[in-house]
């Protein structure tokens, strides 16, 4: 808010050539050269602490550090983790590999939670929209850098995630999973208007006109909007596609989705609904999440000396949570106290912890 205060949008006159030139030459400054801090750090932070950090301590992982490199021009705006095995466990391959995707799991929850916010406002803020443009595509970029030899083969994600894959469908002569698939499978991620509406609001809206938000378009019915998008996620049994439908009223965002596992040799599938209106007074509002899915089971929490006997049986699961927003006596800002209470069975679903249990959360909104 203070940046925003002391560096504003436009100094100039814009309305001749050489206004809007150094007009452009100064929000592209400010982009690369500060902006661009903050936010490739609230993605970095996300990916590797919420992201493999969260799932190596759900995992048992000990001795956890971090390196967070300064973004380009200042740095190569990577991140680096270490950590030591868990002690007196046998480390299934779900639990590495869902510890291995973590990061990607992590920013695509980031991702979904923005646009959720952009359907309730109708806006999109350009810092949000550089936010976005890496949290959406981190997979993407990630999956092209490594298949154009300009990420390290080790500790890559992708290459792990990849290998971990195969071998757990026991497929090593014609794999069911390479990089160059994985590649054609993240055209999907294309069919996600949010990244050209984020792309529009920050070169168009921002760089170009000095306008620090975009009013995006929908589609409309009555008084109800409704967007679509298809994009493709990480699992411990391969990769999968969800299709989401977000639909949003004058106080409301629901996203009814779908999910469905892309090639390979097993299939698995899923859907579920969030932001479903529960109850909403002046300062009490609770919403609700379902979840349902059909794949194969994870091998969790085996002790020493233990085999895990894979199934050949897909399993069902279910997840139900209801969101408590409760908003404090203040007029500006807005504060919500905010909790999450919950049951969840065993499997994975974006965001969540592996293993079957209470959901327990509690938070702050600004």
């Amino acid at each position: 808010m203070l940046e925003s205060e002391v560096l504003k949008p436009t100094y100039f006159d814009e309305t001749e050539s050489y206004g809007k030139l150094a007009g452009i030459v100064y929000r592209l400054g400010k982009t690369a050269l500060l902006d661009n801090v903050i936010d490739h750090y609230a993605y970095l932070i996300q990916h590797d602490y919420f992201g493999h950090g969260w799932r190596g301590r759900e995992n048992g992982f000990r001795d956890i550090s971090y390196r967070l490199a300064l973004p380009l021009p200042y740095s190569d705006g990577h991140g680096k983790i270490t950590w030591r095995a868990p002690d007196g466990k046998v480390l299934t391959s779900d639990e590495h590999v869902s510890t291995v995707i973590g990061g990607f799991d992590a920013t695509s929850a980031l991702a979904q939670l923005m646009r959720f916010n952009w359907m309730m406002r109708g806006r999109i803020h350009y810092r949000e929209a550089r936010l976005y443009l890496q949290s959406s595509t981190d997979l993407t970029t990630y999956t092209l850098f490594t298949k154009w030899g300009l990420r390290s083969s080790e500790g890559n994600d992708v290459t792990s995630f990849i290998s971990s894959v195969n071998s757990r469908e026991r497929i090593t002569i014609s794999p069911a999973l390479t990089l160059g698939g994985l590649s054609n499978q993240l055209v999907i991620n294309a069919l996600d208007p949010f990244l050209f509406f984020s792309l529009w609001t920050l070169v168009k809206s921002y760089i170009w006109s000095g306008d620090e938000e975009f009013a995006f378009p929908t589609l409309c019915f009555s008084n109800v909007k409704y967007l679509p998008l298809a994009r493709l996620g990480l699992t411990p049994f391969g990769t999968e596609m969800y299709v989401e439908n977000f639909i949003s009223t004058s106080s409301d965002v629901v996203n009814l989705y779908f999910r469905l596992s892309v090639g390979g040799s097993h299939e698995f599938w899923g859907g579920g609904i969030e932001g479903v209106p529960l109850f909403e007074s002046s300062n009490v509002r609770l919403r609700a999440n379902l979840a349902f899915w059909k794949q194969p089971p994870l091998a969790l929490d085996l002790q020493p000396g233990s085999m895990h006997n894979a199934s050949v049986n897909d399993v069902f699961g279910v997840s139900a949570t209801v969101v408590t927003f409760y908003t404090l006596p203040f007029e500006s800002p807005t504060i919500d106290l905010v909790s999450h209470i919950g049951y969840k069975t065993a499997g994975f679903v974006q965001g969540e912890s592996l293993g079957e249990g209470v959901v327990l959360r509690l938070g702050v909104k600004f």
